[in-house]
C-alpha cells in the first residue's frame, strides 16, 4: 500500500490543494502532513480545513509549537495568523501529536530529528544522532529540502517543502512511498 507525506506547508493553501488533488487523483487514501502548518503564509485556517477535511494526519511542527506558546519573532508572520486564527484551527493545533509511529514498518514522522529540540537536519549534518533512534526509517520534515540519506542501517527521508521550498525549485516537493517495497517518490507539481 502506498502512502504521502509533505512537510512545511506554512498556510499555502494554494499549493496545498494542489498536491492533495495530485494524491487523490493517484488514489492515495493515507496522506501524512509532518508539520508546520502554519507561518509565513495568510491562509492557516483554509490549510487547516484542508487537512481536516481530506483526513490528513499531521504532527505539530516547530511553528504550531512557537504560536503556542505565544513567543515568536516577527519573521515567522504569526501576528497575521494570531488575528484569524478560529478556535477551531486552535484546538486542532493543540491536539496534533509531536510525532506518529508506524510500527509496523519502524518508522517514525517527525518534523524535526526526533528527540531533539527542533534540530535541522541537511546532507552534512552529523548523523551520530540517529544512533539513539530505534526506528529504522525516519521521516522529518522542518529543512524544507528533499532529501533520501542511507545512515547504518538506517533510512533518513525529508519530503522537501509544500509551502517554501528552499532548494531552488519553486514547485511543491512531496513524496510517495511503497513502506513494504521500500520504494521512495519524490515529486512536484
Amino acid at each position: 500500500m502506498k502512502i504521502a507525506l509533505f512537510s512545511d506547508v506554512h498556510a499555502n493553501v494554494i499549493s496545498l490543494k494542489k498536491v492533495v488533488r495530485f494524491l487523490r487523483f493517484q488514489g492515495i487514501t493515507d496522506i501524512y502532513c509532518l508539520g508546520d502548518i502554519i507561518g509565513y503564509g495568510k491562509h492557516p485556517n483554509e490549510v487547516i480545513s484542508v487537512l481536516k477535511k481530506e483526513k490528513i494526519k499531521a504532527i505539530k511542527g516547530n511553528h504550531e509549537k512557537i504560536f503556542l506558546s505565544g513567543k515568536y519573532l516577527k519573521k515567522y508572520n504569526l501576528d497575521h495568523t494570531k488575528k484569524i486564527i478560529t478556535k477551531a484551527s486552535l484546538e486542532y493545533m493543540q491536539n496534533l501529536p509531536e510525532a506518529i509511529e508506524l510500527k509496523s514498518y519502524n518508522a517514525i514522522l517527525s518534523h524535526a530529528i526526533p528527540g531533539t529540540k527542533d534540530s535541522y537536519l541537511y546532507a552534512n549534518s552529523d548523523f551520530s544522532v540517529f544512533d539513539a533512534i530505534k526506528h529504522k526509517i525516519i521521516f522529518l520534515g522542518h529543512s524544507h529540502y528533499p532529501m533520501l540519506m542511507a545512515y547504518r542501517n538506517k533510512k533518513i527521508i525529508n519530503p522537501g517543502s509544500v509551502g517554501q521550498p528552499r532548494d531552488g525549485n519553486d514547485k511543491p516537493s512531496f513524496l510517495i512511498c511503497d513502506l513494504k517495497k521500500q520504494i521512495f517518490e519524490f515529486l512536484r507539481i
